[in-house]
This record gives structure tokens, C-alpha cells and sequence, in this order.
């Protein structure tokens, strides 16, 4: 959660009360929420920090690596663009407050260039002037069209001998003969069963015997269509909590946190947040195109579930990424196969257990 992760107890507590923050709780989920939230704080004290960001460094340093395989294997060549991501700092009290990220960041070898508002300029010459810094990214990557990426990943494996069966599920039971998966008019039987249901794990590994602190941050998104790229790259305005990205043929506004679960319906409060903040900057644009709600699935240490489940012989875990999931995805990947083909390395997926809590 990287909208308070950083930040101090006292910070989020204002973040909370501030309605135009970066930052939501829906009250009414509370109850259901405090556990987590406990479990959260713990977590974001320094010692824990530290040791969550020591084992998501650990992946982080072999995502770019893992998705460059998985772009030669499923062409992807065109969808990918390698030109970094930058925050824009618009207050230099901002930077300054983001100091412990970025020697944090150091110390792990990220790369990270400070950007005078001139040498932004360069960068984007269509944003309007800022007043503070920039923070650039050059290795960073991201995608021109998350669905026609997924899409060929799909091809890529039908064409390996995979096949898709669409379904609800609602039980699974582990035994002796395997793992049985059931849901209505729905059972499929396996001797493995990787569980990759993103926010709706919970239920799933709670049946294979083991209990994961997995909420939800409910994460909005609009997007508007452009005639010409407004951007070169993802710009993060840090104070407004978002990511502006370009993608093909429009603009992708997406971010900020909202903890309430999976049933409630989708608050317009934060879409309008969304719609405001972005036209701070692009003043210019349209109305949406389109907007919609996505749930992040988040465990309080933000570390995700990787490996073999304890209770349940042959389920293996893959969930929980928070806001990585893209990007962890083919490293999550090649660890799970590794495991299911019996050379994976128990120690190296042990930060990532489902027992650790």
C-alpha cells in the first residue's frame, strides 16, 4: 500500500480524515477491517518494514528479467515500452518528505534520477510547469494494452496444449486422490491446483487449511480517449495518490487505496477525486471513456503468497501481489512451476508462506 506504507501512524490517521486524500476506509467495514488494520500497523514499524522490503526486493530484482522471457515467448514485443516511469514532485515539501524511499530505494540498487523542473520538462513537455522535482525511473517498463497482453499470453499457452474451462468456484477439498474443485454445474478433479484468485483467495486457501489475512484495496480507474499521447511515459503526481499512464489511444487514470471489502458498491466520491485530480493537470481533457473498480488483493505485511500449501498436498499458492501483480506475475510464475516440478528452492520462497502468519 504504497499510498501509507511509507508514511508515519500519525500520517495515515489524517489521511483518513481528509475526504480529497489518497486514502479511504469505508466505515461501515470496520469491524471486518480492524484485525488487518492491526496486523498492518505492526507491520509498518521499522524492523518489519525493512524485512518486507528486503524480501519484495528480493523478486523485484527479477521481474524485468522474467518478463523479457515472457515477452520473446508470447510476443509482445510491440506492447511493451521501455522508457521509465516518473513521480512529479509539485510541492518540495513532498520531496523532501519522500527521502527515507528513495535511500531505501538506493540501498537496493533501484536506479533513480533526480530531475530538476527543467530536465521534467524534457521529459514531458506537455505537462504544465511544476514547481518542485522529479523523480525518474529509466528502467522501469510498462505495457501499451493490458488486455491485448493478457490475450496473447492466453494464445500463447492454448498454443502450448492448455485449455480454458469458465466456471464458478466455490469448494475445493484436498485428499489423497488429489484436489476437487467444485462450484455450480462445475467439478474438475487434479493432482495439483495453483490458487491464483487474486482478492478472492481468502475462501479458497481458508478450505485448503490455511488461514491469510488477504483484504481488499479497492482500486479505481478512468480513462479518456486522446487523439495524440499526452504523456511519453507513467507519471505519478505523488500528492495526488495516482498514475497517469498512456496507453493506446487514450489515457489510463488509476491509483489511490480504498479499504472496504468486495461486496460494496464502487464510491463515486473516489472517481470524482480521480476525475478532479487529473485535471490539475490536463485541464483539457473530455469526459471519461470509461471508469471502473478493480480490487487489489493486499495481506498487511505486502508481501504476496507464493508456494505449497502445508495442510493441503498438491495446492500451491500464487496470490496476494497488491499493487505489483503485473508486475510480479512471470517471476510468480516461473517459482510456481518450479515447485510444481519439484526443483523449486523451499528457502527461496519461504518469505512468501502462508503460514507466516
Amino acid at each position: 500500500m504504497p499510498a501509507c506504507r511509507s508514511a508515519t501512524r500519525p500520517c495515515c490517521a489524517l489521511l483518513l480524515l481528509d475526504p480529497d486524500s489518497p486514502f479511504a476506509l469505508r466505515w461501515t467495514a470496520l469491524f471486518q477491517l480492524a484485525p488487518w488494520l492491526v496486523r498492518f500497523v505492526r507491520q509498518s514499524l521499522p524492523g518489519a518494514t525493512r524485512a518486507n522490503a528486503v524480501a519484495l526486493a528480493g523478486l523485484l530484482a527479477e521481474a524485468l528479467p522474467a518478463w523479457g522471457e515472457m515477452e520473446q515467448e508470447a510476443g509482445l514485443q510491440d506492447l511493451m515500452r521501455r522508457n521509465g516511469c516518473l513521480y512529479l514532485y509539485r510541492r518540495e515539501s513532498d520531496f523532501a518528505a519522500s527521502a527515507g524511499g528513495r535511500a531505501l530505494r538506493a540501498e537496493f540498487g533501484v536506479h533513480q534520477e533526480v530531475l530538476t523542473p527543467q530536465q521534467v520538462a524534457v521529459l514531458e513537455p506537455r505537462l504544465p510547469a511544476i514547481g518542485a522535482r522529479g523523480l525518474y525511473f529509466p528502467d522501469s517498463l510498462n505495457v501499451t494494452d493490458p488486455g491485448m497482453v493478457m490475450r496473447r499470453l492466453f494464445d500463447a499457452v492454448v498454443a502450448r496444449g492448455a485449455s480454458l474451462a469458465k466456471a464458478e468456484i466455490s469448494r475445493l477439498q484436498a485428499g489423497d486422490g488429489g484436489v476437487e474443485l467444485s462450484g455450480p454445474g462445475f467439478r474438475v478433479r487434479a493432482k495439483t491446483v495453483v490458487i491464483a484468485a487474486g482478492a478472492r483467495s481468502r475462501a479458497l486457501a481458508a478450505q485448503a487449511g490455511d488461514s491469510v489475512p488477504l483484504e481488499t484495496e479497492r482500486g479505481y480507474h478512468l480513462e479518456f480517449s486522446t487523439e495524440a499521447a499526452l504523456l511519453n511515459r507513467p507519471v505519478c503526481p505523488v500528492d495526488l495518490g495516482f498514475y497517469m499512464t498512456p496507453m493506446a489511444g487514450r489515457l489510463r487514470v488509476a491509483g489511490t487505496v480504498e479499504l472496504g471489502g468486495l461486496a460494496a458498491p464502487p464510491n463515486p466520491r473516489r472517481l470524482a477525486l480521480l476525475d478532479r485530480g487529473v485535471r490539475q493537470i490536463f485541464p483539457q481533457l473530455g469526459k471519461p471513456s470509461s471508469e471502473w473498480l478493480g480490487f487489489r488483493p493486499s495481506l498487511p505485511d505486502s508481501r504476496p503468497v507464493i508456494g505449497l500449501s502445508r495442510r493441503s498436498p498438491g495446492v500451491v499458492y500464487a496470490f496476494g501481489h497488491g499493487h505489483l501483480g503485473l508486475t510480479l506475475a512471470p517471476i510468480t510464475a516461473r517459482l510456481v512451476a518450479d515447485l510444481i516440478a519439484g526443483r523449486g528452492d523451499a528457502a527461496r520462497v519461504a518469505p512468501f508462506a502462508a503460514d507466516r502468519f
